[in-house]
């Protein structure tokens, strides 16, 4: 968890959602799943960084409450009239019962060591037939797909990554499908970004083959998976 401050509180930390493609296009396809949704609702951005996800959500017209363990990015955070609150998501989100209509965890599950208490505090503070709005890497897009049969270690997990190793847990659809399913929440949609075929030897950020239509079509292969779920109300 040190580590992950120490990342995310650097100066122009959240550079690369403006200058990834990639993280560009998992960004506008949530704003346009949240599109879809009545404007007036309340909605709790967990991990909101600096606020720069957050300050395009609230423009689109919602009431935006932002959390994060930096200070210094809710203070970033609030500068763009985000409702912040400081805590650790490893520990009870500090938000009554039944709180907000949605929750967007944008690249944070990940992060988690026990994802199992991260979803039942989001099904406890989500209001009923409230709306989940999760993104994280894909595990088995298509070029770590081929590094395991290729005996080689995928990217995600592999312990000198620049970044990457702060990565807890990893899923893939599957995976991340099944304990959705358990913490009571029905999956309406999902979606990824692009498939990587080809990436520069010298710098593996760099994408030189891709595909966005392919992505669609078999999304499984795809950068992220992009899940839009609505909590499931029990009798």
């Amino acid at each position: 968890m040190n580590d992950d401050k120490k990342w995310f509180s650097r100066n122009n930390a959240f550079k690369y959602l403006e200058e990834d493609k990639e993280n560009k296009i998992r960004i506008k396809k949530v704003i346009n799943l949240l599109k879809e949704q009545e404007r007036s609702k309340k909605i709790l951005d967990l991990g909101c960084g600096d606020g720069q996800i957050s300050k395009r959500i609230k423009d689109l017209g919602f009431e935006v409450y932002g959390f994060d363990f930096s200070k210094k990015n809710l203070r970033l955070a609030k500068k763009k009239g985000i409702k912040v609150k400081f805590g650790d998501l490893n520990k009870k989100i500090p938000y009554k019962k039944e709180s907000f209509d949605i929750i967007f965890a944008g690249e944070i599950i990940e992060h988690i060591y026990d994802t199992k208490k991260l979803l039942a505090e989001i099904k406890r503070i989500l209001k009923k037939d409230g709306i989940l709005i999760i993104t994280t890497p894909n595990l088995v897009h298509l070029p770590d797909r081929i590094n395991f049969l290729k005996g080689q270690t995928p990217t995600q997990i592999k312990p000198l990554h620049k970044y990457l190793y702060l990565h807890i847990r990893q899923f893939t659809f599957n995976s991340l499908k099944e304990i959705l399913k358990f913490y009571g929440f029905e999956i309406q949609k999902f979606q990824s970004t692009m498939v990587v075929f080809s990436r520069d030897k010298r710098n593996e950020n760099i994408v030189k083959l891709k595909s966005e239509l392919l992505a669609k079509v078999i999304p499984t292969y795809g950068c992220s998976l992009i899940v839009q779920a609505k909590k499931k109300n029990e009798l």
